[in-house]
């Protein structure tokens, strides 16, 4: 009789625990990936504008709009324009257009070059839409061609 009793209570015991425990897995609430917000395109070619007139062209592989900002990943071709003619060809590895002040950042692997040879490789470039400027952040190297030699 005693090991009936000694028996019924591990029963018990164990029934409690595993009671417990799937009660408790059932009650935690599930992790569940959060869809990221904003609109995604593929394939997209982007034209900034000052006063009507192309200021830059973007054609990158996929761009994600996220409100405020444009992340834009797989560059293939940025362009400067000025005077409604190619200025500057610009390759980069991702960038982000800030919709507010219209200013394009370009990260990793930057490289601004002109027709005349003239380059420069760079981290990080910014163009400052409103004053129609660039800026050149981290290890920068210029070089251009003079005579068919390259100099830097």
């Amino acid at each position: 009789m005693k090991y009936r009793w000694l028996f019924l209570v591990c029963l018990l015991a164990i029934g409690s625990m595993f009671w417990l425990y799937s009660g408790r897995q059932a009650d935690s609430p599930l992790v569940v990936d959060q869809p990221q917000t904003g609109v995604s395109f593929a394939d997209v070619k982007l034209i900034g504008r000052k006063l009507g007139q192309p200021q830059w062209e973007v054609v990158s592989q996929s761009m994600r709009d996220e409100s405020e900002r444009v992340l834009l990943d797989g560059l293939e071709q940025v362009t400067i324009i000025e005077d409604l003619q190619a200025r500057y060809m610009i390759g980069a590895d991702r960038g982000t257009w800030y919709r507010q002040s219209d200013n394009l950042e370009l990260n990793d692997g930057v490289l601004l070059t002109q027709q005349d040879g003239f380059s420069i490789a760079t981290e990080r470039l910014i163009w400052y839409a409103e004053q129609e400027r660039i800026e050149f952040l981290g290890e920068t190297r210029v070089t251009f061609n003079q005579g068919g030699n390259d100099n830097e």
